[in-house]
């Protein structure tokens, strides 16, 4: 079958048939395949989808079907002491490090607790200073450097001009 009249081997026409039986076998295995536990596949088929493929062996249709293997398991990742992931005998569980996480925060809001009482200090001691001076002048300071330029439209008798002393 494979020879040429002489009784040689004819190549030209083994070559064409072990091409013609590698695309028939890579068509035939590409047809299969094997969704594992903890996985759900995709089927599409010219790139819209189509349906679910669950755990199992499934079948598609070759260069027309194709199935996207997606992996649904809960992973755990442990971190060592210095937050890089892996395992090593001093590593802690996620969970211990949500309750790193919380006491962090807690400390936080205490420093936050702690600053607002400082700049409360600083306030009274500031007022209770501008106080012993008279402070009418620091009030008028004050005013003058959050007054945003307006003039009021209409004064009631007996009313203050802004800013403005007539003594």
């Amino acid at each position: 079958m494979y020879k040429t009249q002489e009784g040689e081997p004819n190549i030209a026409k083994i070559v064409v048939h072990s091409i013609i039986g590698l695309i028939v076998l890579c068509l035939i295995l590409g047809s299969f395949g094997i969704i594992t536990a903890g996985e759900i596949g995709i089927r599409t088929q010219f790139g819209k989808v189509i349906g679910i493929v669950n755990q199992g062996p499934y079948f598609k249709l070759p260069m027309i079907q194709s199935v996207k293997v997606l992996d649904t398991k809960t992973r755990t990742i442990n971190y060592d002491k210095n937050g890089n992931e892996g395992d090593s005998r001093d590593s802690f569980s996620l969970t211990e490090a949500s309750k790193n996480k919380l006491e962090q925060v807690k400390y936080e809001a205490q420093q936050t607790i702690e600053k607002a009482k400082a700049d409360a200090e600083a306030i009274r001691i500031q007022a209770q200073a501008i106080n012993s001076q008279g402070g009418a002048d620091y009030v008028q300071l004050q005013a003058i450097k959050v007054w945003k330029g307006d003039v009021p439209m209409y004064m009631m008798s007996g009313s203050v001009v802004p800013f403005i002393n007539l003594k």
